[in-house]
């Protein structure tokens, strides 16, 4: 039987090597074609004009972190863990039974931000607003829903194609007519953020173009975030603004 010195001292069946061999090779196929799926997934995915879109490589990162992590653990000093302020507590005292849940799906970056950031923070505000100040919203509210429309359909006209991305999803409780509209129109932004990342890859519209069609997008709602955040008093009946310093941040609505 043939015999091959593998190292010193030590003689290995050289069945036995090719053998480890074939299984090396085996491996290292499976290997390079899951690094395959991936490449194409990620070129898909990863391509700077969906940047804002959660990418694969985001997904799998944050699934590897919360395996790696540990078990949470009691502090030392007995106290409650400190946890990130948000006003979906507030927003749970001021109106108790009315909150409706529902499920909204989102892809782009801003939506998710805004919906973990501020949503809630404009949620509790609404209930609690009266006065110019609902005026003042209920405006911000027509220019924006009027101003989307008109996006929306322009982008109708436009030749599309359409390219896979990634959704998430989250429980958002609506607690005031203005909550539901404001959540319309996070829904309405990511319908931008698809159709002019569609359009832009039929080459029906330019990079400059969509980039400036979602800089406005945003910018409409963000302006009602701002209205949120002065006191009822800062506001004229009519709905104007009386002052133009915001008011504190530990101040009612």
């Amino acid at each position: 039987m043939k015999q091959k010195m593998d190292s010193p001292g030590v003689r290995v069946d050289a069945s036995v090597t090719r053998g480890v061999n074939a299984l090396w090779h085996r491996k290292s196929v499976a290997k390079n074609a899951k690094a395959r799926q991936f490449a194409i997934a990620f070129k898909v995915i990863g391509c700077p004009v969906v940047s804002d879109n959660f990418t694969l490589r985001e997904r799998f990162r944050e699934h590897e972190k919360m395996a790696e992590q540990d078990p949470p653990k009691k502090p030392a000093s007995g106290l409650k863990p400190i946890e990130r302020h948000n006003s979906e507590e507030r927003l749970s005292r001021l109106t108790p039974t009315t909150a409706s849940a529902t499920l909204h799906a989102y892809c782009s970056k801003f939506a998710r931000d805004f919906l973990d950031a501020h949503f809630y923070f404009c949620s509790s505000k609404f209930v609690v607003a009266r006065g110019g100040k609902v005026k003042a919203l209920d405006e911000a509210f027509r220019d924006a829903e009027e101003w989307y429309a008109g996006a929306l359909s322009w982008l109708s006209k436009t030749d599309q194609i359409e390219i896979p991305l990634f959704y998430e999803e989250k429980e958002v409780k609506v607690s005031h007519s203005f909550a539901g509209r404001l959540l319309r129109l996070l829904m309405q932004f990511d319908r931008i953020f698809l159709e002019t990342l569609y359009s832009q890859e039929c080459s029906s519209i330019s990079p400059d173009q969509r980039t400036t069609t979602i800089e406005i997008a945003a910018k409409r709602i963000t302006a009602i975030h701002q209205l949120c955040i002065p006191d009822t008093d800062k506001f004229d009946a009519d709905g104007t603004l009386i002052s133009s310093h915001r008011s504190s941040s530990n101040g009612h609505a």
